[in-house]
């Protein structure tokens, strides 16, 4: 199991490498704009601290993650699930 464990922080260290690259180039994962591509890979960062990742040691990736919490509607939705 510690195995398991150990390429799991790995590969996702390496993939927070990737959007950290790419949203260095961009403000957000497809181009100049907000799309499908952000809110399909906010939830997947929204669960950093349980992946034991720091975005410290990704600042692109924590201005666009704060950027997306703060909109309204991603405000609104986690609202809703916080209730359940």
């Amino acid at each position: 199991m510690p195995y398991a464990i150990e390429r799991f922080q790995v590969e996702t260290q390496r993939l927070y490498g990737v959007l950290n690259q790419r949203l260095g180039c961009s403000p957000w994962l497809g181009g100049d704009h907000y799309s499908i591509a952000d809110i399909a890979a906010w939830p997947w960062v929204n669960c950093h601290v349980r992946q034991r990742i720091d975005l410290a040691n990704y600042p692109a990736v924590h201005n666009w993650y704060e950027r997306i919490k703060q909109r309204p509607a991603t405000a609104e939705a986690m609202l809703k699930i916080q209730l359940y």
